[in-house]
């Protein structure tokens, strides 16, 4: 058989013909696809994005607030003293009001978006500050220091453990 018998089929030069193979690659990923969607229905397993609220200090009119990302008003600027909030995604805010700059005496209140008052049965409760070498002050995110009668303690302010009291 002559070399022109046997056709483009056998030709020795072997051309790849890439539009087959990508029509090839979308078929198995139009494939893949389809059975991750499948696999989607029967399980229900659908992916809720949700948006992690974000709150931060704010400080207007001599008064301050908390705001959240968008901008719109969380607590309504009406505290002489600056709000703590030691963890900006949890609605805890750390309010210091009644100071007495004479005597180095202050209360604190803990409250949360709704503007209700947590954490009630402490006398003080603050956050722990943190200053790293460039002296940049930064909270514990976890950890709340808090003051009952004349004993100081650590609580998680997620309160799923209990208070620890240490005397200073």
């Amino acid at each position: 058989m002559s070399r022109r018998a046997k056709g483009k089929r056998y030709d020795t030069n072997e051309k790849l013909n890439i539009k087959k193979v990508i029509a090839v690659i979308m078929a198995i990923a139009v494939f893949v696809m389809f059975i991750v969607g499948i696999k989607t229905l029967l399980t229900g397993d659908t992916a809720k994005t949700t948006i992690q609220t974000s709150y931060y200090p704010i400080y207007t009119n001599e008064k301050w607030g908390v705001i959240n990302q968008k901008g719109e008003i969380v607590i309504e600027p009406q505290y002489s003293e600056m709000i703590t909030i030691p963890n900006s995604k949890i609605d805890l805010f750390i309010c210091v009001y009644d100071v007495d700059y004479t005597n180095n005496a202050y209360k604190t209140k803990i409250i949360n978006s709704k503007n209700e008052e947590k954490f009630t049965e402490y006398d003080l409760v603050e956050s722990l500050e943190n200053v790293d070498k460039n002296n940049i002050m930064w909270y514990e995110e976890g950890v709340l220091k808090v003051k009952s009668g004349d004993l100081y303690g650590l609580i998680d302010y997620s309160r799923k453990t209990n208070i620890t009291y240490r005397i200073f």
